[in-house]
């Protein structure tokens, strides 16, 4: 039996502080949006040209292929933007924003190319696509409390490598990489060995990957356990990633970011140059039973994920009656404990639920759930009383509401309602109109309240 070999590879990182002619159909669409986006950036018309892209632009397609990693979503048949909006500065993006909004179309956004499943550039429905991939600034400011740095939405890595290819190294490196120098990243990459090839803007790979966290180092029975599965998969690679260092001595509640206490990130890396669905289906069942083999070595209930490596296979949203529901499951793995207070600044700040996409973050959406399992929202004209006889007409009717809802109406639990004999109490004077944009739990019972 012909054995195959298994290679790994640490990176180690030092941190040193002409207008064209438009398709008629899109022309008043592109008309409209070249308008707004001039006005907004006090920018002629014909300055614009290498900046706002219709299809019919020559520099259209190469910029949407530029930084498409999955050929799954590079076919003919893949749904294409009305515009590519190339930003150049910061009041490019502003603009395309408040552009795209004023005519209603959706707005996806990407950068540097980790979107593996697409979220950033593929829409069901008529949309734009703003490629920040020209913002590559990086400042450096050591006079700014010990040091920051802010980096440009399309800034890249460099990379030095050296092979390795034993056990003891792998198993060695999870108590070094996360603990040695903060000055050093040592990153590990684990995969059989295939031959090199250069990736260029528009040789995309048919793709997918998923990730994972570890929070105490697999023992090295675990790791050859591995190894045998990923040599059986064939194709697969995985990417260590070392946390550590500054990372994790920010609180875990500082930002959304919740992982900084992990010992280090797990990328499923696996790709193919096969087209067609029954080369799909096969490379993607082999993640998936690669990905069950992982379960055990990392975190858990629940089994976190990074965001950056976008996976729809751990939950969508369809923005429906369920969406918070929909958005709870992905969004804990995404962002652990600080996914409700994502879901109260995205109430707060985009109540119209305009930047989305099929995993973002929701407005707490209000939908009952009513007698006999009918399902309907508050009207905002309805009160306490109207609202009792509609919904309970016999028994009483309890409103039961989260932390989370309270925290954004501003209630105690004190202050919460009681429907009796179609009689409504509704202390503080707050009506039901308040109720709208949250998710209600509306249970009815035949019992009476003393």
């Amino acid at each position: 039996m012909k054995m195959k070999k298994l290679s790994c590879l640490i990176l180690f990182l030092s941190l040193a502080s002409s207008s064209l002619a438009v398709d008629p159909s899109n022309q008043p669409i592109y008309e409209s949006f070249l308008k707004c986006f001039s006005n907004q950036t006090c920018t002629a018309p014909d300055k614009l040209c290498s900046v706002v892209l219709p299809q019919s632009s020559a520099s259209f397609t190469p910029t949407l292929r530029a930084y498409i990693r999955n050929a799954r979503y590079n076919t003919s048949t893949s749904p294409k933007p009305l515009i590519v909006i190339a930003a150049r500065s910061e009041a490019h993006v502003q603009a395309t924003v408040l552009c795209t909004k004023s005519l209603n179309f959706q707005l996806k956004t990407r950068s540097g190319g980790h979107d593996y499943d697409g979220l950033s550039y593929i829409s069901n429905r008529p949309y734009f696509v703003l490629d920040m991939s020209y913002l590559r600034n990086i400042t450096v400011d050591m006079a700014d409390g010990g040091g920051s740095a802010w980096v440009g939405a399309g800034a890249t890595l460099g990379e030095k490598t050296l092979e390795e290819g034993a056990l003891d190294m792998v198993h060695k490196w999870q108590f070094v990489a996360p603990k040695t120098s903060p000055d050093l990243f040592m990153r590990l990459l684990l995969q059989p060995k295939t031959k090199n090839t250069t990736q260029t803007p528009d040789s995309a790979s048919f793709l997918k990957r998923k990730s994972d966290y570890v929070e105490t180092e697999i023992s090295k029975e675990g790791l050859g356990f591995l190894f045998t599965k990923l040599m059986e998969t064939g194709k697969l690679g995985l990417v260590f990633n070392p946390y550590g260092g500054i990372m994790c001595q920010v609180p875990t509640t500082k930002t959304p970011f919740p992982h900084r206490k992990r010992l280090f990130k797990v990328q499923h890396s696996m790709n193919w140059k096969d087209a067609g669905i029954e080369a799909e289906n096969s490379f993607m069942e082999k993640t998936r039973s690669f990905y069950s083999y992982m379960a055990p070595f990392v975190t858990k209930n629940p089994r976190h994920t990074y965001l950056n490596y976008r996976d729809l296979e751990i939950g969508t949203n369809s923005h429906g009656p369920n969406s918070y529901r929909e958005a709870e499951v992905y969004g804990r793995k995404y962002f652990g404990e600080n996914f409700d207070r994502l879901v109260k600044v995205k109430t707060a700040v985009d109540p119209e639920n305009f930047f989305r996409d099929e995993q973002s973050e929701v407005n707490a959406t209000a939908w009952l759930a009513g007698p006999g399992g009918m399902d309907g929202f508050l009207m905002e004209s309805m009160r306490p009383h109207e609202f009792c006889s509609s919904w309970c007409e016999q028994g009483i009717m309890i409103l039961s509401l989260t932390p989370l809802q309270l925290d954004i109406l501003s209630l105690s639990y004190s202050e919460l309602v009681y429907f009796a004999d179609k009689s409504c109490v509704w202390h503080g004077g707050c009506s039901v109109g308040r109720l709208i944009n949250l998710p209600i739990n509306v249970q009815c019972s035949p019992l009476l309240l003393g």
